[in-house]
């Protein structure tokens, strides 16, 4: 092989190991692609994200068990219990809105009504453990509305509408609400209630835009750093509604709900029901009317 021949191969493997060298650049330099909104469609499972940790606030609400009503009778099956979907630990829910929506869950009832009360702390109802509900006064009761509810077991929403006016949470307030199922209009000792607390806190001013925006895997952890319950579990619900087979949203789901803290495991795979269809309009009392 002559001189020639040797210089054009040495001159073509030179050029070859300068392209190959220049293609791996490219490639480790190439930027991530961004997420597709493909992924905020039904049926589509999004790339999976850190696990979502519910700060829980240094703030106790009511203590007691939870549950109250049926003192004969009652529209639940032996054995079951409605309840609140709130952590475990406190009793309470956080919330930068000015109107209550409150998360129950309901077994398989007999009930078609449901009645939701909300009362300022001082006058509320349940204070201690075995109490009983003796506030149910017009001029204690902050507000009030009715919905119709199904038969299918779930966890519900019920919320009280702002009158537009004035707001129905004062920004550093604690209130008690009180999900009561009319088992028997003709004899309303045969109720079924639950209760939980519920505070209204400034809205974050990271969070302010944030609260204004289509609900996303990212919006509910912000929520959950910020400690804002009804925030966090509003989000995660609408995406779980709306998403059923994305795994991600069933797992940070499941994943908060079962949290020690939280303490709500027995309930964390109970379906989402689309409840409740307002029966009446909120009713406001005592100084919410004026």
């Amino acid at each position: 092989m002559d001189t020639k021949s040797v210089l054009t191969r040495a001159s073509i493997l030179v050029a070859l190991s300068v392209e190959m060298a220049m293609s791996a650049s490219l490639a480790i330099a190439k930027p991530p692609q961004s997420v597709s909104p493909i992924f905020n469609r039904p049926g589509v499972a999004r790339p999976s994200i850190r696990r979502l940790k519910f700060r829980i606030p240094n703030i106790m609400g009511a203590s007691g068990n939870r549950e109250g009503g049926a003192a004969r009778g009652g529209c639940l099956p032996r054995g079951e219990s409605m309840k609140a979907v709130l952590p475990q630990t406190t009793n309470i829910g956080l919330t930068a809105s000015d109107s209550p929506t409150v998360f129950v869950y309901i077994p398989e009832t007999e009930a078609t009504q449901a009645e939701l009360r909300l009362y300022k702390e001082e006058v509320a109802p349940y204070q201690n453990q075995g109490a009983k509900e003796t506030s149910k006064e017009e001029g204690n009761v902050v507000a009030m509305t009715t919905v119709a509810i199904g038969k299918t077991p779930g966890i519900v929403s019920v919320s009280i509408p702002a009158n537009g006016k004035l707001p129905l949470l004062e920004v550093g307030k604690k209130y008690q609400w009180v999900l009561t199922l009319v088992c028997d209009s003709e004899d309303r000792a045969a109720d079924r209630m639950v209760y939980g607390t519920i505070q209204r806190i400034p809205a974050p001013i990271t969070l302010a835009l944030e609260l204004q925006k289509p609900a996303t895997l990212e919006s509910a952890d912000r929520y959950a750093e910020a400690g804002l319950w009804t925030e966090t579990v509003k989000t995660l619900a609408e995406l779980r509604k709306n998403n059923p087979n994305d795994i991600n949203v069933a797992r940070q789901w499941s994943d908060m709900l079962t949290d020690a803290a939280v303490g709500l495991g027995e309930i964390a795979q109970k379906p989402i029901i689309n409840c409740c269809t307002a029966d009446s309009s909120a009713r406001l009392t005592g100084e919410q009317q004026q």
